[in-house]
């Protein structure tokens, strides 16, 4: 007859700084990713905008991870996002030694988070590369009728300036543009 599991250790991101008040959001987390070498495990998940990273024996915060072992993800999105909701429900994919991740996008009018995915180093939890899912200038798919404009908002290129409050959505095939006015 098989023996009942035994818990070996648990884990309180509430403990570590995580807001308890997310009733408004919900605490949604969608599991975690297993990452292990010949010398460690680690079990990263996320919560909110932060990225955890455990020691898989203990179930520790991993020091040497991020700041103290979590990454806030609102920074390294190559723009400002500190009034934008942000937030990672799954815990992404770990391919090698690289955690890759995205997160969720807003789909209101107002300004959200712009869905870029980004891949982590797993043991010092620095960015490593990042894929912009609205082309920055300058990037492949981008295409800009003015030097003035600016990009903002969720999935949305802004075209002229903050005082004209014009918007413009542009879808960029390799050779043809279409523009829809919000």
């Amino acid at each position: 007859m098989p023996r009942p599991a035994t818990v070996l250790w648990r884990f309180d991101p509430y403990s570590h700084g995580a807001p308890r008040d997310l009733a408004r959001w919900g605490r949604v987390n969608r599991g975690v990713v297993y990452w292990n070498d010949d010398f460690e495990a680690r079990i990263f998940f996320t919560l909110e905008h932060h990225l955890y990273a455990l020691n898989a024996s203990d179930g520790s915060l991993i020091p040497s991870f991020g700041e103290n072992g979590i990454v806030n993800l609102r920074r390294g999105l190559d723009r400002e996002t500190a009034d934008l909701t942000m937030r990672a429900t799954s815990p992404g994919i770990v391919f090698k030694d690289l955690l890759i991740l995205g997160s969720t996008v807003g789909e209101g009018p107002g300004p959200a988070d712009p869905g870029h995915i980004r891949a982590y180093d797993v043991r010092s939890g620095k960015r490593v590369w990042i894929f912009h899912t609205i082309p920055h200038p300058g990037e492949a798919g981008c295409y800009v009728e003015r030097p003035e404009a600016e990009i903002s908002g969720s999935r949305c290129l802004k075209l002229g300036t903050k005082e004209s409050g014009m918007r413009a959505i542009r879808r960029v095939p390799e050779r043809a543009t279409s523009t829809a006015l919000l």
